[in-house]
């Protein structure tokens, strides 16, 4: 693409004299040989990376050359630049897509919900046209100030498609088959309680052969029982046991379709990736919901993630489902928390009978949501009973005695990654792109398909999130730190608490050397017309810089809420306190876990066996592979390193017959 008739040329940028002087020379002193003979020097055609003095046919051919080498490293690419010497184009300036600043007042402006992803990265190659025809590359930059992934390709504008070679390159054709891997599960069509239907055991064997195929780390189990009826099954691809590395904190619990006797008696442990989505941890099919079938699955999953349990987990009230935890899971080793949404959502059908049924819903809701501390909860819901002569009803009082596991004032102070009040999906799958009312060999098809565009989400979501820059709201210091380090979803919340701001007073209720106590009055406009009035206790340490609010939005779900922000703000704290800082929300959180694992004490093989070995292992090479991506210089380096370490590695007797990778 050519800049046109019409359109606005830049202002060329200049180079050095004596580099240009130099590559002329240099370009002269090449072709003299070749002059008679009508023929100029070209680049070699097995050359990938720009450098100085390249040649080129045409200006296209630049053009080509450069974008491939950007999508073989990893990033996109665009025409800084061209200068004319009346009709002819004789200079060219190629950049990295991300080179260049943004004017934030300009775009606020002009632009109500863009994103930027420029941040004066200084790639770029500039090419001439000389007297002898060809066009030269007269300056190479080739280091970027951001992070670049060839994996992030099929994102970019500039990449319309890709040839066979580069899809083979990037790894966008899949896995090539291994004619050798073996059968990963064998059933037997007639003999099943999981009541397999003609076809179905032939799509859950090819499911795991194919998922053997594409992925060492693949790990299944089965239970037969002493007839030799295939009971239960369980899977985790490789994704899932490395995303347990960093997501593995707190865990949900889905099986809904179990419990109905759906077609599909599928089950699914999901956590939360750091965009606050839902990502696949572990998979299921069980005969029943017993304690036992629920037992040996939890038993079969802890053992896919090395023994690590969770820090917390939330399940469904089925007592099967509670039995098996409380034995698999200790409640001294894990926080476990019931679906709030689920059982709220019990409520109209079990106190429907009551003539005032709908005025003791409402009531039961205000009381479980807004209740600032457990004291409170406690009075409020006695008034509840009393006030409505609800003592016989058995099943408020069942919910009473557990209320430590689903009232939101009595879990607040533990972290549940996003899942707040009344907004939990219980499936992986709630959008609709797995349907449980089909059969089981159409539902495997639809669970492959629904997984990888899952993967696909998540792959998008961290280039956009490194890529992109979300508009601010407000000219809050604190909002514009933010948004460096959250991902791009989670960076929405906290400007949510920014918006929210403003519907805070601050008043001061007592000091105490450093530490004071403030009242945040909010006032919130619901249904258009309806003002709310809240009171937030904010307690503040002046010389710590810390800060809690009775709503604990931060020690729950991981953004500080307005109330405290208006308390910092309120003291002129002018930045944002590093701790609260969520690395959980952070657009490099897998960095950071990495880093954290590295300096863990580790003891190998001895003690930890093979599987934590490799996931170990697996967690250094991921970070090595990010960091490699970078730039030429860091991926050559990376290489090079690899290389160095497979040759050490296969100079052992152990491992003469493995086949060298790199």
């Amino acid at each position: 693409m050519i800049v046109g008739e019409g359109e606005l040329v830049p202002k060329p940028e200049i180079e050095k004299e004596d580099e240009i002087n130099e590559l002329e020379r240099k370009v002269d002193g090449e072709n003299d040989g070749e002059a008679s003979k009508g023929k100029v020097v070209l680049r070699d055609p097995n050359e990938t990376v720009p450098r100085q003095g390249m040649g080129f046919v045409n200006l296209h051919e630049v053009q080509e050359f450069y974008t491939e080498y950007a999508h073989s490293v990893g990033f996109a690419t665009k025409i800084r630049g061209t200068w004319k010497k009346g009709p002819l184009v004789t200079k060219c300036i190629l950049s990295c897509s991300r080179e260049g600043k943004c004017d934030e007042n300009r775009q606020r402006k002009y632009i109500r919900s863009s994103n930027t992803t420029r941040c004066g990265c200084p790639a770029q190659i500039s090419a001439r046209l000389f007297d002898d025809g060809v066009w030269y590359l007269t300056k190479v930059h080739l280091d970027h100030n951001h992070v670049v992934s060839p994996s992030k390709v099929k994102f970019f504008r500039s990449k319309k498609g890709a040839n066979n070679r580069l899809k083979r390159k990037l790894g966008l054709n899949g896995q090539p088959e291994d004619p050798g891997a073996q059968s990963a599960l064998v059933v037997s069509e007639v003999m099943n309680k999981l009541k397999l239907e003609e076809g179905d055991a032939e799509a859950i064997r090819q499911y795991f052969m194919n998922q053997r195929k594409q992925n060492y780390n693949f790990f299944q189990s089965t239970d037969i029982d002493n007839q030799g009826c295939l009971r239960h099954v369980f899977w985790a691809d490789a994704r899932a046991k490395a995303a347990y590395q960093y997501y593995g904190d707190v865990i949900s619990f889905d099986a809904t379709s179990l419990v109905k006797k759906s077609n599909v008696p599928f089950v699914s442990f999901v956590g939360v990736n750091n965009h606050g989505e839902s990502v696949v941890l572990g998979c299921g099919l069980l005969s029943d919901d017993t304690v036992d079938s629920y037992e040996w699955l939890f038993t079969a999953w802890l053992t896919c993630m090395a023994g690590r349990p969770p820090h917390a987990i939330i399940t469904t009230q089925c007592p099967s489902i509670q039995a098996a935890v409380a034995k698999v899971f200790p409640p001294t080793r894990i926080k476990q928390r019931l679906y709030l949404s689920h059982l709220m959502k019990e409520v109209p059908k079990k106190l429907g009978a009551y003539k005032a049924h709908e005025e003791i819903v409402w009531t039961m809701k205000n009381i479980v949501y807004d209740s600032m501390t457990t004291d409170e909860f406690e009075h409020l819901w006695r008034e509840m009973i009393e006030k409505f002569s609800l003592q016989q009803n058995v099943w408020l009082q069942s919910l009473f005695d557990i209320r430590g596991k689903w009232i939101p004032v009595f879990l607040k102070d533990t972290f549940w990654a996003g899942i707040s009040e009344g907004s939990e999906v219980l499936g992986p799958f709630s959008d609709g792109s797995v349907n449980l009312k089909t059969p089981l060999k159409q539902f495997i098809s639809q669970f492959d398909v629904a997984l990888a565009k899952k993967y696909e989400n998540e792959s998008l979501a961290d280039y956009n999130s490194f890529h992109k820059e979300q508009d601010l709201v407000s000219n809050l210091p604190y909002e514009k730190e933010m948004r460096k380090f959250y991902t791009t979803n989670m960076f929405v919340k906290f400007q949510d608490e920014v918006k929210n701001m403003v519907n805070c007073r601050v008043k001061r209720l007592e000091l105490n050397g450093p530490v004071s106590r403030y009242e945040v009055r909010d006032r919130r406009i619901h249904d258009g017309t309806r003002a709310v009035v809240r009171n937030f206790e904010v307690w503040f340490h002046a010389s710590e810089f810390q800060v809690q609010c009775i709503c604990r939005s931060f020690e729950f779900r991981g953004i500080l809420c307005c109330h405290a922000m208006a308390v910092l703000d309120f003291n002129d704290v002018p930045q944002l306190p590093s701790q609260y800082i969520s690395h959980r929300w952070r657009k490099d959180f897998k960095h950071l876990c990495s880093q954290e694992r590295s300096s863990m004490d580790f003891g190998g093989l001895s003690s930890c066996g093979p599987t934590e070995c490799h996931d170990y292992i697996y967690m250094f090479c991921h970070r090595i592979a990010e960091l490699g991506s970078r730039s030429e210089r860091h991926y050559k380096k990376a290489l090079s390193g690899l290389k160095t370490l497979e040759e050490d590695l296969l100079a052992g007797d152990d491992v003469h017959d493995i086949v060298p990778l790199l």
